[in-house]
């Protein structure tokens, strides 16, 4: 196959794998919609989804463009975090077991309550007095409504950090080596993040003369799609499983997956066919 007729095949995959985000509305239509603001765990699991689903259409609108396709890597790190999070509502790991799901989500919103109202008040450098007040009132506003609930729950905890998310994704890796990849993967993506990879900025162009734009190969755009696929899964079926979704309507999440990743190109590409 040529790069040409690769990349039309490729941009086809592309628009299928939007389809995900659609069949988990379509599973689950609890968020969006009339959800109580107080209605723990389902409006926290309702807006990590939707910033899963945000991220992962980044991804795919990234992976679109092969000049640009190794910057959508670093798209894959907030679609890890919100893994990560529902992972720990879900289940409580790695720690947190003998929590219920509700109070769990709590832990997570009153840490990110507690990091936004430091943020504002500390460590912002141009906002002005008077928009800082503003801004300081609401967070605390939010901090304060945030810690009475959680308080309610009996749980001491200070709420869950952003960063406990490589946690859990690693003590899920000891032992299941699709998370120790996707662990793995999450260290890669902060890496790519922070740092420039020459391979990423430059390639080859006519007469020898080097050019911006990626040189990824077709593997790698692959690799980068299956994970964001089974990042998106992974967090969809948790959030239906503790949503009680039928385990029917969840076996067609699993079958949808399953069907995708045996698609061509991508397990052409993902075989290294095209390399």
């Amino acid at each position: 196959m040529t790069d040409r007729l690769f990349e039309k095949a490729f941009a086809n995959l592309l628009v299928s794998a939007n389809e995900l985000p659609k069949l988990l509305l379509d599973l689950d239509p609890t968020y969006p919609g009339p959800v109580r603001s107080d209605d723990f765990p389902a409006v926290t699991l309702g807006w990590l989804r939707s910033a899963a689903v945000l991220q992962f259409q980044g991804v795919l609108a990234v992976l679109m463009h092969p000049q640009c396709a190794g910057e959508a890597e670093i798209l894959l790190r907030p679609l890890l975090d919100a893994l990560g999070h529902v992972i720990f509502i879900h289940e409580g790991i790695p720690d947190g077991t003998h929590r219920t799901p509700g109070t769990r989500a709590l832990c997570l919103e009153f840490g990110i309550a507690r990091q936004r109202d430091t943020e504002i008040a500390e460590r912002f450098l141009a906002i002005d007095d008077e928009d800082r007040v503003a801004l300081v009132s609401d967070a605390r506003a939010r901090l304060e409504q945030v810690r009475v609930r959680h308080q309610d729950t009996g749980c001491t905890c200070l709420g869950r950090s952003f960063s406990a998310v490589r946690e859990t994704l690693r003590h899920l890796g000891l032992t299941d080596r699709s998370y120790a990849m996707l662990h793995d993967q999450w260290i890669w993506s902060s890496g790519a993040a922070h740092s420039y990879f020459p391979s990423r900025l430059y390639r080859a162009g006519p007469d020898g003369f080097t050019v911006v734009g990626s040189e990824v190969r077709p593997g790698f755009r692959a690799m980068v799609l299956k994970h964001a696929i089974d990042v998106l899964a992974d967090l969809g079926e948790r959030i239906l499983h503790v949503n009680g979704t039928r385990e029917d309507q969840r076996n067609r999440l699993t079958y949808w997956v399953a069907n995708f990743v045996e698609t061509p190109p991508l397990r052409n590409a993902l075989r290294g066919e095209f390399e």
